[in-house]
């Protein structure tokens, strides 16, 4: 099978751009530093998102979500023009060109919302019954039809994002539609923690592993530990970092990035990439909340 056509490429990352010394310029040259990981989509980064939220006036809906997600996403990576501010350091405003607004151009993320059985996923209830397996299943045959090989650290073939009600209900009520200004924002100033909360404590969806899909379909426990389900809860603060430190080479496995939530900690958990360590945490001030 002919590798399938790119639907979008960009121009290559400038040389240039090596001289930057932000977590965005280190994006851009890990984008660049092994061309053949990223054939589907040249020079850009992004996701599969499967469309699981199909009910009576959902269209419009999911449009404007993604619109949302799309333009508060950006004003994520924007933001970390100043990020090295507080070190003393020069911003990356002050580069030409600006790493921080050639990462946040090359998003780019593939709409899916026709496959097989879309109406047969199971949204879900915060009680930890939520069933994606068809967009799971969908997932995957999409990048075994690519034609090409799946590079393991390319975040675009081995996660994809999946939008339920719950999760485009979290995107319409917790992302305003006017995004804000980017500009430099005292870090503990109310602005700053508003736009912090908006994007680490508000929207989400879901992220769906290709490997742990295929390993449930196959009905395969690579470890014992592997027993997690293939999706789980991520806020939209966290989608960089599951793109990238994937490319890094620094994601620990499947299993270890189950995150237990603040209140519904054995039914609801959420993509982290510490979760053991904040687990070991919050059971000891569960723990300790017993006892008293």
């Amino acid at each position: 099978m002919p590798p399938r056509a790119s639907p979008k490429s960009f121009p290559p990352v400038p040389v240039s751009i090596w001289s930057g010394g932000s977590e965005n310029a280190e994006y851009l040259r890990l984008l660049i530093q092994n061309e053949e990981h990223n054939t589907y989509v040249p020079n850009g980064w992004g996701f599969a998102i499967y469309r699981a939220a199909f009910g009576p006036g959902s269209d419009e809906r999911f449009a404007t979500a993604m619109q949302r997600l799309d333009a508060w996403l950006r004003v994520a990576i924007l933001r970390g023009r100043y990020s090295s501010l507080k070190f003393g350091d020069e911003y990356d405003g002050g580069l030409d060109p600006d790493p921080s607004a050639m990462v946040a151009s090359r998003w780019w993320s593939e709409i899916v919302d026709e496959y097989q059985d879309k109406d047969k996923n199971c949204g879900g209830t915060e009680n930890g019954d939520e069933d994606f397996t068809p967009a799971g299943r969908a997932f995957v045959r999409w990048g075994d039809d690519l034609g090409i090989e799946l590079a393991p650290n390319n975040a675009r073939y081995q996660t994809c994002l999946v939008v339920d009600d719950a999760s485009l209900n979290s995107i319409l009520d917790g992302l305003p539609e006017a995004v804000p200004e980017v500009k430099p924002l005292e870090l503990l100033s109310q602005e700053n923690g508003d736009i912090v909360r908006t994007l680490m404590r508000g929207a989400w969806v879901w992220a769906l592993d290709r490997e742990t899909m295929r390993a449930r379909e196959a009905r395969i426990l690579r470890v014992p530990e592997d027993t997690r389900p293939p999706w789980i809860r991520t806020r939209l603060g966290y989608l960089p970092c599951l793109w990238f430190e994937r490319l890094r080479e620094h994601l620990p496995d499947w299993w270890d990035v189950f995150e237990e939530d603040d209140e519904k900690w054995d039914r609801v958990f959420w993509w982290n990439q510490e979760a053991s360590i904040k687990n070991e945490i919050m059971k000891a001030a569960r723990d300790e909340g017993v006892e008293e």
